[in-house]
């Protein structure tokens, strides 16, 4: 067989502008102002991004992770393949989750620390390497965005003309930035929560025809693909030509860190892959459930699989904020 046969590997490039070390406790109840014992603790690499390509790497998707790292932590790099370190000056932030036994979770994340104009520019240069090396379907921004120097509020346009024209870009962020990030007309695909398309759009959204409505305003500007968090209610992805939603059986909450990023991991999995947005919507509700059974922000197993249906959207049907 020849080399030009053999079907290219679906890959994915992420960028996670404030990676952090990740410390969680195991507490039975979480009590204000006293002392606590920990059960269990762990440690992890994370970040939004970190996250996704830890997940689409479980499943089977060629990943890299381009991340910002300090000299006195790129032994993280090297230590795993799937991060791409581009140098800084900042330390890397540390934060901490608290985990009840009865699944309640308590989250203390770090300021991001700010990047230079020039720490920036090496950050989306080496993520743009990364994406020709891998010829990646996706590059995916995500997490919170670092005070830069010189701002980058217009940056997305000029990060699309160096951008091979059959990569799509996928954005997962909060705050100020996300009004001209949607809005510059290049993005391809969001991953809001309730609460990040509410604040984006101006006003609650109490029902899941809110939520569809508001995605469907957001589109106005080019994006082909709005997939949103439900938390307990599940996942939904909006594009032109349809929407689906896709809801889990109950299950039993461990953590709920890093359940979103599974989602979007699974979201992109299946896009990679070739399925529809149906099965899209099924997969982004599946990893992000079956994320929130396990104790750690990134998957750790893809089984034993959550069952999740595809449901008829329900325009009355109630949503919670996250």
């Amino acid at each position: 067989m020849s080399s030009a046969s053999v079907p290219r590997p679906a890959s994915v490039v992420t960028v996670t502008p404030a990676p952090s070390l990740d410390l969680t406790y195991h507490v039975d109840t979480l009590r204000p102002g006293e002392i606590h014992r920990a059960g269990a603790t762990s440690i992890e690499f994370a970040g939004k991004g970190v996250n996704v390509t830890a997940d689409l790497t479980l499943g089977g998707v060629n990943s890299r992770a381009v991340v910002p790292l300090p000299q006195d932590d790129m032994r993280l790099a090297e230590q795993d393949p799937r991060i791409v370190a581009s140098a800084c000056t900042g330390a890397l932030r540390r934060n901490v989750t608290i985990i009840e036994q009865a699944g309640q979770t308590t989250k203390v994340n770090q300021s991001a620390t700010p990047l230079s104009e020039r720490e920036w520019a090496g950050l989306i240069d080496q993520a743009l390497a990364e994406v020709r090396v891998l010829e990646a379907e996706w590059l995916v921004i995500s997490g919170r965005i670092p005070e830069v120097h010189g701002g980058v509020d217009d940056y997305l346009p000029a990060l699309r003309t160096r951008l091979r024209p059959d990569t799509s870009i996928a954005v997962d962020t909060s705050g100020e930035i996300v009004i001209p990030w949607w809005r510059s007309g290049v993005v391809d695909c969001i991953k809001p929560n309730v609460s990040e398309l509410a604040e984006a759009r101006g006003r609650d959204l109490h029902t899941l025809g809110d939520v569809v409505d508001a995605a469907r305003h957001v589109q106005e500007s080019g994006i082909r693909i709005v997939a949103v968090s439900l938390g307990a209610d599940g996942f939904l992805v909006v594009t032109e030509e349809e929407t689906a939603w896709a809801v889990s059986e109950p299950i039993q909450v461990v953590n709920t860190i890093g359940a979103g990023d599974a989602s979007l991991a699974g979201l992109l999995h299946a896009l990679v892959s070739g399925l529809g947005i149906g099965d899209a919507a099924v997969r982004a509700a599946e990893w992000g459930a079956l994320n929130a059974t396990q104790p750690t922000s990134q998957l750790t197993a893809l089984s034993p699989a959550v069952p999740v249906e595809l449901r008829e959207i329900i325009r009355s049907q109630p949503v919670v904020a996250d």
